[in-house]
Parts: structure tokens; sequence; C-alpha cells
């Protein structure tokens, strides 16, 4: 009577709305004190089972924001890498934005959702923040050459010429063993430089990086590789 199935398999199951919102009442009447520490506990079995979502939610309900955020973090090259850019927009709102100066990926990941989003002046914004907390933290070379693949996605999106980037030749691109997300990143660079060589009218080098490109974003399985190649 109160229980109802949420998946086909029949293997989770919620309470009927009305008797979970009563359920909610009487414990937030009861026993107040102990409702964030439910949702702690919650948060931290949903983060170690797989569903991040509810994990954020619960990390906020339960008045942890920096908790939140680290896990929003970790999540992030994926969210992005598979294109659930929505998801990403919608999550962000939710961490507290002084939480992002601390955790540099949640800038990089956000920046990436908002420039396919077609959201061209927060994205800036957010791509001079990440640049900040960059100059702040003494920043990882991993993490500069994102910097600077995110900076050529910025200019391919929005139509800048790569004229102004000297130093995009010289921007190796990785093809070792790496993180998918990684792979995601070497692709869009290896799409800049292909770029840059068609506005330069060299045809057969912007055919090989535009190859390159195309392989690395397989490898990272990278469902925005189209907007690239």
């Amino acid at each position: 009577l109160f229980l109802r199935s949420i998946d086909v398999e029949h293997r989770w199951f919620k309470y009927h709305s009305i008797f979970s919102d009563y359920l909610a009442a009487q414990l937030a009447r009861t026993e107040p004190h102990i409702v964030r520490d439910l949702h702690a506990t919650a948060a931290h079995w949903f983060r170690d089972h797989g569903y991040q979502e509810d994990a954020i939610y619960h990390s906020i309900e339960a008045g942890k924001p920096e908790l939140a955020a680290e896990i929003l973090a970790d999540w992030i090259p994926d969210l992005v890498r598979t294109a659930r850019l929505r998801a990403v927009e919608r999550l962000a709102k939710m961490v507290p934005r002084q939480a992002f100066e601390k955790h540099p990926m949640l800038l990089w990941g956000h920046t990436w959702a908002l420039l396919f989003l077609n959201q061209p002046e927060p994205a800036h914004q957010s791509l001079m923040e990440f640049e900040q907390s960059l100059q702040k933290a003494g920043s990882h070379p991993d993490m500069v050459t994102s910097l600077l693949v995110l900076k050529c996605a910025e200019a391919l999106i929005t139509d800048q010429s790569y004229c102004n980037f000297p130093w995009l030749d010289s921007l190796a691109i990785e093809t070792g063993d790496m993180a998918k997300h990684r792979c995601f990143e070497m692709n869009a660079l290896a799409n800049a430089k292909a770029i840059s060589r068609l506005e330069k009218g060299l045809f057969t080098e912007a055919k090989e990086f535009a190859l390159l490109g195309e392989s690395l974003a397989a490898r990272g399985e990278a469902a925005c590789r189209g907007a690239y190649s």
C-alpha cells in the first residue's frame, strides 16, 4: 500500500509521496537534530555506490557543501565527456560558488558545459575564474594544458582566430595511456591544430590532425567529438 517500485527489475522501492512526506515531517518534528546526520550518511552511501547526483543532493541537505563540491569535482570530467551538459549546469548551481576555487576541476567542467551550451559570456567568466584558481594554487602542468585547450575551444566555438595563440604549435598532443577525459581534451587540441592549419592553407597537415583528433575522441568515448571533427 505504501511502497511502489521505481525500476523494472523491482530492486528499488520508495514510499508513496504522501506517506514519505508524513514520515519526514514527523522526523523533523520529533528528532530534528538527527536529520542532517541522516542526510550525511545517505550522501556517503550514495557516493560509495556510484549514485553521485543523489550524493550531491544529500550532501547539500546535510549542510556539507564541501562534500558536494568534492563529489561533483570527481564526477564532472565524465559528465562533460559524455555530454551531460545540462546536468553539469544544474548541479553546479547547487554547489556554493566559493567551493569552486578549491576545486579547479569544477571550473574546468563548468566552462566546457557553458561553451557547448552556447553561453559564451558565462563561459568566459568561468574560464577566467579557472585561470585565476590555477594561479593561486600553483597549478600542475597538466592543468595548465587543460587551461590552454579550453582557450582553444573557446576560440573555436566563438569564431575567433587561432593566430592569437602563438603557443598552439608548441603545445604537444598526448597520445599515451591517459584518462578518458584527457583523451577528450587531446581531441579538442588536435582539432584546434587542424583548424589552425586550415587557416594557413596547410590542408594535408589539417587532415592529419583531424584524423588524430577523431581517434582520440573515440578512445575517450567522447560524445561531443562531432562538435570538432
